[in-house]
């Protein structure tokens, strides 16, 4: 168990959802651009043919599974500091009301 608090751990996992949004965001970029080489070097008669053939590079494909992995991570770690938040929320009613009926005594 941790020695932070409570509110200190809801900063941190705050703060690693940020940070793993922001690594989705550059990796999807990465694959965006991956996508655009692609495309420039993509055989076929058409704008179709020439996206369909770009989508099939290899070096797309990693770049794409890169980032599709990174967002999924970050979907997990803004899950995991939504529920820490809630179990925040619920401390601080819990306090507060236990702080309410030491005023009422």
């Amino acid at each position: 168990m941790s020695n932070r608090t409570l509110g200190e751990r809801v900063h941190d996992a705050l703060v690693k959802a940020a940070e793993a949004k922001v690594e989705a965001m550059r990796l999807r970029k990465h694959a965006d651009r991956a996508f655009d080489i692609a495309l420039l070097k993509a055989t076929g008669k058409n704008a179709d043919e020439k996206k369909a053939s770009a989508r099939l590079d290899s070096v797309f494909i990693d770049r794409d599974t890169e980032a599709l992995e990174a967002e999924c991570a970050a979907i997990v770690a803004k899950s995991e500091a939504d529920g820490l938040q809630v179990v925040f929320d619920q401390w601080r009613t819990e306090e507060s009301t236990k702080r309410a009926e030491m005023s009422l005594r």
